[in-house]
């Protein structure tokens, strides 16, 4: 099935729509502080701005969440499964058990035993698996937010991006949001067209570049990058989505 509006799939040299920071959650700030968290992953929040993120998204206790590839510290896991054990979902799209790399494995095995393992501190996590859109990252329409951090350069980059995003449009419902974190590199203007094409082809691509469209099911509402944090982009689906077939 094929529909009618597209978007531009990703951009980080400007934005797109400035809107202004979403006031923090007084929940969100008491599980982003939990000394429950491990020490080498709170010691990264002064760089990754954990509540700023979730807030700008405006994930809320009772969303319905899937994280594209927790990996195995599970640095947002820590924050977002305990904040929506009693009234949410969190959902961890982890990798391919199917997949023949030994990384790939391990980050399954120490994601499971870490948190899976672990309901009586994290809930009852849901895993379901992510590679492209060969799987279902949940049932069709069940998602509030779709979240993926610092991996869209990867797709990019290895031609990937479109079936990526295919799945998370046929998870999010009617009003779902993508969120979207890129990585710090990716916002660097290019010193000339030959360094930005040897950018591009690593999956970091400048605004300006265009070209990579994917359609968005119903259109999207909304799309607004961080004006404080740049790297971060959040687009909302348009309200009467039709979902794919």
């Amino acid at each position: 099935m094929k529909f009618g509006l597209s978007f531009l799939a990703w951009t980080l040299a400007s934005a797109l729509l400035a809107a202004p920071e979403q006031a923090a959650d007084s929940d969100l700030s008491a599980f982003v502080a939990s000394s429950d968290r491990s020490p080498a992953n709170r010691a990264r929040d002064e760089f990754r701005h954990p509540e700023a993120t979730l807030s700008f998204f405006d994930v809320k206790p009772d969303s319905v969440v899937v994280e594209i590839l927790p990996g195995s510290s599970g640095y947002w896991t820590e924050i977002l499964a305990p904040f929506l054990r009693a009234r949410g979902r969190y959902i961890a799209a982890i990798g391919d058990p199917r997949s023949t790399s030994a990384e790939a494995q391990r980050d399954i095995a120490a994601f499971n035993a870490r948190f899976v393992a672990a309901p009586d501190q994290y809930g009852a996590i849901e895993t379901t698996w992510f590679k492209g859109d060969e799987y279902p990252i949940a049932a069709p329409g069940a998602a509030d937010f779709v979240l993926t951090f610092r991996n869209i350069h990867n797709w990019m980059a290895a031609g990937d991006a479109p079936a990526a995003f295919a799945a998370f449009f046929k998870a999010l419902k009617p009003g779902g949001v993508l969120g979207v974190e890129g990585t710090p590199r990716a916002i660097r203007p290019a010193a000339g067209p030959a360094r930005q094409e040897r950018l591009c082809a690593r999956g970091f691509c400048r605004r300006s570049r265009g070209g990579r469209r994917l359609q968005a099911p119903g259109g999207v509402r909304d799309q607004r990058q961080s004006q404080r944090h740049q790297g971060l982009s959040r687009r909302r689906l348009g309200p009467a989505a039709e979902l794919p077939a």
